[in-house]
Order: C-alpha cells, then structure tokens, then sequence
C-alpha cells in the first residue's frame, strides 16, 4: 500500500528554458532527474491512496482511491483526481509524455506494471451521505467539529 503518491508529466521545455520562466509560470513545475539528467515536469495530481501487488513485470496496481473529508469536497472532485492520474499514465504508456510517480519523494515508476492501472478499481472516499464510493463512516459536520475541538485542546494545552 503507497499513500501520496505524487504523478508528475515531463514537459516539453529544456531546463534551461524553466530556469528564465518567472515564478507564476513555473507553477506546478519542477526539475527531477531522469536516466541521469535533470527535465521539468509538472505536478498533475497525487493519489492518496495506491494499492499495489506483486506481478511479474513490477507491482500491479490494484486500487486508486482519493480520500476527501473537507466540508466542501465532492465526489466528482476525488473522481477527477483518479482521471487525471490515470490520463497521465495511460497517456505515458502510449507514447506521449513521460510520467513519474513518487512515493515518499522516492521515483517509483520503474517499480510499477503501469498497464494495470487502467484496471485498477478507482473509488473516492469521504465523509458519509454525501455519495462518494467509500464511507469515513462519520459526516462532514462531524469532521469539523471534532476538528475545532481538537484546536481548541491544543490551545488549552500550549498555555
């Protein structure tokens, strides 16, 4: 089981061309090294959750799953999120750009069959009554209340 699993895109532009980009255009945009140089890539999404097997071309990739417990947070944003991961792979499995997953800020990518992500179950998770996939098993009021509770504990107890 891996938990924030960073995907990141390799861009089309050489470092040097990052390095002159101001620092609104170099948002999401990093340098990582790969087969030895330094590319840019740009965040693309993470997975909170990833579940992975042992396969004979790498670790198969059983589940995708987007945890999501804010007050705001939909299902149709943790599906998103899923989407765009899965874009991101498939589209680096066809040909297109390269694509790096981390774990830990460690490249995982050469560990993984990404193949099998496209069958991976994909499900979002969140608070209760709200339609995601997978329950917390507690509501979204629930969540904000303990979470003021907790700030109000720990402000009682730093005094």
């Amino acid at each position: 089981m891996l938990t924030e699993v960073k995907v990141w895109e390799e861009q089309a532009i050489t470092v040097d061309e990052f390095k002159k980009l101001g620092r609104e255009e170099k948002q999401g945009m990093t340098l990582r090294e790969r087969d030895g140089a330094m590319r840019v890539y740009l965040d693309k999404t993470d997975v909170d959750l990833m579940v992975v097997e042992p396969g004979p071309a790498g670790k198969r990739i059983r589940r995708l799953a987007q945890e999501k417990a804010g007050a705001k947070d939909t299902p149709a944003a943790a599906k998103s999120q899923n989407e765009q991961a899965l874009h991101a792979i498939e589209g680096a499995r066809s040909g297109g750009k390269h694509v790096r997953l981390e774990a830990g800020g460690v490249d995982i990518t050469k560990t993984l069959d990404l193949s099998t992500a496209a069958t991976a179950d994909k499900v979002s998770v969140g608070p209760a009554g709200k339609g995601f996939d997978e329950s917390l098993e507690v509501t979204a009021s629930d969540l904000e209340r303990l979470m003021k509770d907790l700030v109000t504990e720990s402000k009682k107890g730093g005094k």
